[in-house]
């Protein structure tokens, strides 16, 4: 009776709540994927972000007693191949069942297709393909960014209020540009039945050949133009345009040249009155956001871009959902995020319960020059839940889960 009697005294000792305590810091593992050898500035933002969020997380006491544990990767060279072959790793060699990130759309749409069929919990923080939510949506795929649908529409609300009937566009050839112009055109054409479009000028992403590009859209002669080229591809088409007066009088809507990212390296070549969305940072008041803001320049000595700004709004509301969920089992987690509303660094922000898609907004203005430094000028916010359709569309375009 005695050994019993002792033994049981030790099983209750490696079941006091002393030792669930030392289990309890056990970190959360969140696999990353930002593709730094491709979009490196982009990638550094989202990065820098995402692990600002999860050292205030942690500096408050983590989540559910644990501090979180940010594993990354880098996705080679951005390819949707090497991309999986990091995740790969970080399911299998890291245990993570909690992915965030990845940049381009077509990588993004690889990583949800992997964490569909192997019952992995994804979130993407940046861009905005609509079949991420839509077409190959899934209960464990969620998105912070705007989707594209939001881009086309605000964006032809603007162009239908100009003059400008016969319209030259200019778009990356993958995923994100062809999935923005479609939606853009097709809104467009809602609005302004009487509008025209010149045969669309495609080119390979970051590869563009800018110069006989801006010789061919001179030569369509357009009344207007749009943009949704970006990064290098972007700067190469504003300079190589302003040698031969292409864009001179004549209005131009870019998609993402009003972003941080975009500006920075143009400086003042940025080009002026351009209609586009951005991120005006230091111009909005949220308090939250303006701690961020403070924290941010802080650590890492710099400005922070869109990719920031999603990125750490996309860790917290992943913090978040964990939380609520009480568990960190993707299905869990996942159900505990469809429909959820956080407290994000502007205020309230809802995963839609029909898509898995953040109603974030879009800040559209113009880029002028602002303290010296080309800015977003002139802007508004348009809330995400002006342009996003109804329940009843999303069941014709999303596949139903069972």
């Amino acid at each position: 009776m005695k050994k019993l009697a002792l033994a049981i005294a030790v099983l209750a000792l490696f079941t006091s709540p002393a030792l669930a305590s030392d289990s309890a810091k056990e970190p959360i593992r969140i696999g990353e994927i930002s593709e730094f050898n491709l979009f490196k500035v982009y990638a550094d933002n989202q990065h820098n972000a995402f692990e600002l969020a999860v050292d205030d997380l942690n500096a408050n006491g983590g989540v559910l007693g644990h501090p979180l544990k940010l594993i990354t990767r880098q996705g080679g060279s951005g390819t949707p191949e090497e991309v999986l072959r990091d995740v790969e790793d970080l399911v299998h060699r890291e245990n993570v069942k909690l992915l965030i990130g990845t940049g381009p759309d077509h990588t993004g749409l690889a990583v949800s297709s992997y964490a569909k069929k192997n019952g992995i919990f994804y979130l993407k923080g940046a861009n905005g393909t609509n079949k991420h939510i839509w077409q190959e949506g899934h209960d464990l795929a969620f998105r912070f960014d705007v989707s594209n649908c939001v881009y086309g529409k605000a964006f032809a609300e603007a162009a239908a209020k100009l003059p400008a009937k016969h319209w030259a566009i200019v778009a990356p050839d993958y995923e994100f540009g062809h999935s923005v112009v479609e939606d853009f055109t097709s809104n467009l054409k809602k609005l302004r039945p009487d509008v025209t479009f010149t045969p669309i000028q495609w080119h390979p992403m970051l590869k563009i050949q800018s110069g006989p590009v801006v010789q061919v859209l001179k030569q369509q002669k357009p009344d207007a133009f749009f943009i949704a080229s970006f990064a290098s591809d972007a700067v190469q088409l504003i300079r190589d345009g302003k040698k031969i007066g292409l864009y001179k009088d004549k209005p131009v809507i870019s998609v993402l040249q009003g972003q941080p990212e975009s500006l920075a390296p143009l400086g003042k070549e940025a080009p002026m009155g351009w209609i586009t969305q951005g991120y005006p940072a230091d111009q909005i008041d949220a308090p939250a956001h303006k701690a961020f803001l403070a924290k941010y320049r802080a650590k890492y000595n710099a400005e922070p871009g869109w990719f920031s700004f999603v990125g750490y709004n996309a860790m917290i509301s992943l913090a978040k959902a964990i939380e609520t969920a009480g568990s960190t089992e993707p299905k869990d987690v996942a159900a505990a995020m469809k429909g959820m509303t956080f407290d994000s660094l502007v205020g309230p922000i809802t995963y839609r319960a029909a898509d898995n898609q953040s109603n974030l907004g879009l800040w559209v203005g113009k880029i002028g020059m602002k303290d010296n430094k080309p800015a977003l000028v002139d802007w508004t916010y348009e809330s995400g839940d002006k342009f996003y359709p109804g329940n009843d569309y999303v069941k014709t375009v999303r596949p139903q889960q069972k």
